[in-house]
């Protein structure tokens, strides 16, 4: 009950800050891992409770938590888009997530700028992107197709799935831990 009332403080306070301030407040590495263990925690209190009372304050708590981190999540993407066109590094603050939001908008609008200002659009040399496709090996399993920074889809993913993917994206799932680097030696001996 102590760690539910911290976890409920934290991801309140966080809220106030988010609503109230510009700049974003500083999530550490585990924050949003603990914000869905939380909300496990109280969904399946307001469903396995015995006590009516109890199950009805736990229906209850879980609005409010809900509310918040939609809310929270909805300002700080906000916050992260207008970031990413007025800024050139990463906030401070934003979590491993974000930051990688924040650095695949930032990509694509700077793609889009060029391809505005672009005399030909079909050239690829406008690409703020490179070419070079690193060969990864897929740790975790992704179910969803993505699309590359070369605009290709790509996925969805099994576990020792091996993938040649845009350096960019592969250096995401890496970073991630989702994925490992295989070097490959391409040539001639």
């Amino acid at each position: 009950m102590v760690e539910e009332k911290k976890m409920y403080d934290a991801l309140l306070n966080l809220w106030k800050h988010e609503v109230a301030n510009e700049a974003f407040e500083e999530l550490d590495s585990s924050f949003w891992a603990r914000v869905r263990d939380f909300l496990s925690h109280i969904e399946s209190m307001s469903s396995s409770s015995n006590d009516e009372l109890m199950k009805d304050l736990y229906f209850e708590r879980l609005n409010r938590v809900r509310f918040m981190i939609n809310d929270v999540v909805r300002i700080r993407i906000d916050k992260i888009l207008y970031a990413a066109k007025t800024v050139e590094s990463v906030p401070l603050g934003l979590s491993v997530e974000e930051q990688d939001l924040f650095e695949v908008t930032k990509q694509s609008i700077d793609l889009h700028k060029r391809s505005i200002y672009s005399v030909n659009t079909t050239s690829t040399s406008s690409s703020p992107f490179s070419d070079k496709k690193l060969c990864i090996r897929i740790l975790d399993p992704e179910p969803e197709q993505m699309i590359g920074s070369d605009l290709q889809a790509y996925g969805p993913f099994e576990k020792e799935d091996i993938a040649f993917l845009p350096s960019e994206n592969a250096k995401l799932l890496i970073r991630l831990g989702k994925a490992e680097e295989i070097k490959v030696n391409i040539g001639t001996s």
